[in-house]
């Protein structure tokens, strides 16, 4: 949907690419608006963001941008180590 409804502390965004499902990149602005209403939701204190537009490497590029936006990190607990 375009309008997010936040009712819990955490929040998880599923993009798939558009026009092309699991292809196609999403633009700058599109991810601004993402970033802005993250940020503008008070109670949001976790946001998990999954990009399925992998193929051709976009969805690597999004989250990398969506970070920069959020001035965030990628969450290392978890995380496998070598």
């Amino acid at each position: 949907p375009d309008a997010v409804i936040v009712n819990t502390p955490q929040v998880y965004y599923r993009f798939h690419g558009v026009p092309v499902l699991y292809t196609s990149p999403y633009d700058e602005a599109f991810l601004q608006r993402v970033a802005q209403e993250i940020q503008a939701e008070p109670t949001v204190k976790e946001a998990y963001i999954y990009f399925n537009n992998g193929i051709g490497g976009a969805g690597v590029l999004n989250a990398r941008q969506l970070q920069k936006l959020l001035n965030a990190e990628p969450a290392t607990s978890g995380a496998l180590t070598s």
